[in-house]
């Protein structure tokens, strides 16, 4: 029995330096990464949080799992470098297994629609100017979309990495995408005639080389839309 109990004691001993040594490399990520925030010293990020947990899951826990939100800048983010990053509010979100389907783009536009006026309401005018970015992703495999609004979502931007995602989905869900960016080879489309239907595409960064009769379509349904040629494509060449 006394043998018995020392196992006991031992094994709840082990478990329990684990458990310490995790929440220790815990608390060393969130001081240099700020992962997870200080409720004290930042309410607003607790607050926006809170919102997002407790009002909204029946919107998003059924594809989706919520990483967390915060805040992006030199105030709130220790690797925040002011002359290469961008003042932003980060949602994060992670496709669950399986839940890839037809109607994910419809999902994604639902969540940020619905989560867009309550996170500026928690956070008030300080950070009014600050865009609102929702990343999609798709675990280890990358992310699938990221959305940005700008100007009280005036301005909606979407970045397309996937092979599952296609231009005819993207134009027939987000009709009021200003900027569209991504690789045009990793994604689904026939011709460049799927890009109709936008209500006004201000710029357009598909990472191809266009050919001047496409270039010459575009115009024409966008006069005034910034065509960016294989600025993020060079790269990988």
């Amino acid at each position: 029995m006394k043998k018995r109990t020392k196992k006991i004691l031992a094994v709840s001993g082990i478990i329990a330096a684990i458990l310490a040594v995790l929440m220790l490399v815990l608390v060393i990520i969130d001081e240099n990464y700020g992962l997870f925030g200080d409720i004290e010293t930042y309410p607003e990020e607790a607050e926006m949080n809170k919102a997002i947990w407790t009002s909204y899951e029946e919107i998003y826990s059924e594809k989706w799992t919520f990483d967390g939100a915060g805040i992006y800048d030199e105030e709130h983010s220790p690797m925040f470098d002011a002359s290469y990053n961008s003042k932003e509010i980060m949602i994060h979100f992670e496709i669950k297994e399986g839940s890839m389907d037809e109607s994910v783009l419809e999902n994604i536009a639902e969540i940020y629609k619905a989560l867009a006026p309550t996170i500026r309401e928690c956070l008030g005018n300080e950070y009014a100017s600050y865009p609102l970015v929702f990343f999609f992703q798709k675990s280890y495999r990358g992310e699938l979309i990221r959305v940005t609004c700008t100007n009280n979502c005036d301005t909606i931007q979407i970045k397309f990495d996937g092979e599952e995602i296609s231009i005819k989905d993207i134009v027939r869900v987000f009709p009021e995408l200003n900027e569209l960016e991504g690789d045009m080879k990793s994604i689904k489309y026939d011709s460049i005639e799927e890009l109709a239907g936008f209500e006004d595409l201000q710029m357009l960064d598909l990472h191809i080389r266009l050919t001047e009769e496409e270039k010459e379509y575009i115009l024409s349904l966008y006069p005034d839309c910034e065509i960016v040629e294989e600025s993020s494509y060079k790269m990988k060449e």
